[in-house]
Order: C-alpha cells, then structure tokens, then sequence
C-alpha cells in the first residue's frame, strides 16, 4: 500500500467513503494511509477493519452488551464536545495508548478545522457522571471510529466495546453499509478487540476488501524489511562511518502532496553524519520508503525551532530513539533498491566534491 497523507480543508461524505475504502484514516487534522506504523519503538504491519453493518445483529454478547448498558447508563449521541469532562476521561485513558500520545484531547478527537468532518459521539453517563464518550465521523455510506474514552473504574461494564457496538446502532438506523473500527496490529493484542465484531472485512495489500475468517497472523513484510536497513547500517560501519537508525515521526509531510519543500518521507532512516552550513544543522540520510522498500541518500536540513512532540507526552526511551527536528532535503539525491549503492551512495556523500566519483 501506497503511504500517503492529507490535511483536508473539507471532506465530503460521498469523498469520505472512498477514502475510507481505499484505508485511509484519520488523528486530528491529518489523514494517513499507510500498513506501516511505529508503535513504540517497533514497526509494525496493520491490518485495516471493516464490518458490513447492513443487515441486523445475530450476536448475542453484543446484544447482551447494549441491553445491560442502556439499563443501567444515560446515552446520549450528538455532535462531538470537547471540555472539561471529556479531558478528565481522555487523561484517565491514556495511560493505555501506545507510543506518542497528544496532551490535548481535541488535537486528536477532532480536526483543526470543525467543519472538514461531519464528526459526532457517543457519550455514557452514570447519572450526571460522564463515563465513557467515543468520537466518530460520519459519511455517506459508512461510519468511522475515531477514538474511545473511559472510565477505568467501570472497566466491568466494557464501555469501550459499548460505545462502539452504540457506533454501529446509530449507523445503522443512518442506513449505512460499513462501520471502520480502523486497524489491528498482528501480535499486539491490546487491538483485538475489534476482532469482535460481526461480518468482519479486511484490506489485502491488492486494495481489495475480503471477509476476514481468522485472526490476521504477524507477517514477514517487517522483519525483511528491517533486515535491509540493517544490512545498510552494517556495510556503513563495516567501511569506519558510524551511523544510527532513527524513527521519523514526521515523515508524513513528505507523503503530503502540498508540502513546499522536499521533505524526508521514510519512517526510519539512518544519520550517517551531520553537519553545519550558515549556522544550520544538515543531516546525512539515508532514507528507508518502506512502501517502495527504496533508499534515499543525500543531505537534509533540520528545520529551526521545530520539535515534533511538542504538545506530545513520550516516554523518554522512544524520544531517544526519534527525531525531533523537521528535515528536508537540501541537495543531490540518490535512489537505489541495492543496500550495496545505498552504502557507496553515502560514503561518496562525504567526500569531498573533487574527490567524489
């Protein structure tokens, strides 16, 4: 799958289906579409969901799940809220969200723009007591979880679960054909949850939908890749030029098509060597595109002032393992599929131009 990005302005429903069909999903303003993603300090393979909601529920648990919860909580569906209530759950749940988690809940819940989405929740309340709320866009055909909250005090009561089969309810009563839990990751269980659900679909790396009959299994597709930078890294310090791989959580800015500079695209890259030109930090890359599994080696700039886990709460060991900084390219750039040309691309990088071959 092709990783590509979006901010948009506005989205329309009929657009929103298509996007979501194609495995596009969304955090905050941003829009991404990837199999791809670094959770912590692992790169993991995601699997995207659907579940045909056309027709009505045959399963008991969840029947059992919405009739328990209705009797004993106050629902309410409306448009998506952000307060006070709402951030106190947000900072009770997030001990549970992996890798970098946004300090503020409406950076994440909602886009920066209110009107790109038609967004909506489902909120839970135990008298007055706001216990759980769940975010979700809605578009012509489909609905799309965006993020649950809850109270961890009423962990018994599966409000997570709840509020998304309360998802599907609404959804359905709106006629719609597909409900988009997002993704699971392979080997991380804290996803399996949305395995749950009825008439189950997943995205094959061909674009298209199937049913899903088992449990996605962990694949290879990490690992091999994880081998070739790797090898890459090797033959760098096997010639005497250190270097060290580094998370690159912005590499969505060069996978945005209105981007106003050659921004680096991989989400990982090796740093080979730095720098200083007219008082500015320059970058030795080699860039991994997982997508194209193509290295891209050349200088880059870091941008001034910038760090991109401000507003973020990260656990310290992954910071280390990330680049802060924004970092565009500044030169001649190479690309090669061959870890042997990456390795000679880099080295040749830093000779001297008179020396170069």
């Amino acid at each position: 799958m092709q990783i590509q990005a979006d901010i948009p302005e506005y989205i329309s429903p009929e657009e929103l289906d298509d996007r979501l069909a194609d495995g596009w999903w969304r955090t905050g303003s941003l829009m991404l579409r990837t199999s791809l993603l670094h959770l912590g300090r692992q790169m993991h393979e995601v699997v995207h969901l659907r579940a045909a909601i056309d027709r009505p529920s045959s399963s008991r648990s969840a029947r059992r799940v919405l009739r328990r919860n209705r009797q004993r909580f106050r629902l309410v569906v409306g448009p998506a809220v952000v307060d006070e209530a709402r951030r106190q759950l947000y900072a009770k749940t997030r001990p549970r969200f992996m890798g970098p988690v946004m300090d503020e809940l409406g950076d994440l819940a909602l886009p920066e723009r209110r009107d790109a989405f038609d967004t909506r929740e489902v909120a839970v309340y135990d008298g007055d007591r706001l216990v759980a709320v769940s975010y979700f866009d809605v578009a012509e055909r489909s609905v799309a979880g965006i993020l649950g909250l809850y109270d961890p005090a009423y962990a018994r009561f599966s409000l997570g679960r709840y509020t998304m089969l309360e998802e599907i309810e609404w959804a359905r009563a709106a006629h719609c054909c597909f409900y988009y839990p997002g993704y699971v990751v392979p080997g991380v269980p804290a996803f399996d949850y949305k395995l749950g659900l009825e008439a189950l679909q997943f995205l094959g790396r061909d674009g298209r939908w199937r049913p899903l009959v088992a449990p996605p299994a962990v694949s290879p597709r990490v690992a091999r890749l994880e081998r070739r930078l790797d090898a890459v890294l090797t033959g760098l310090i096997e010639r005497g030029q250190p270097a060290r791989k580094v998370i690159y959580p912005a590499f969505w800015l060069g996978r945005w098509p209105r981007a106003n500079r050659r921004f680096l695209a991989g989400q990982r890259h090796l740093q080979c060597a730095e720098r200083v030109v007219d008082t500015q930090r320059q970058v030795l890359i080699v860039d991994h595109l997982t997508d194209r599994d193509a290295f891209v080696v050349g200088w880059a700039r870091a941008m001034d002032d910038v760090d991109t886990f401000e507003g973020y709460d990260i656990d310290p060991t992954l910071a280390e393992a990330c680049e802060h900084g924004i970092l565009h390219h500044c030169g001649e750039r190479l690309t090669t599929g061959h870890i042997d040309e990456a390795v000679e691309f880099a080295l040749d990088a830093l000779m001297p131009p008179n020396r170069r071959r």
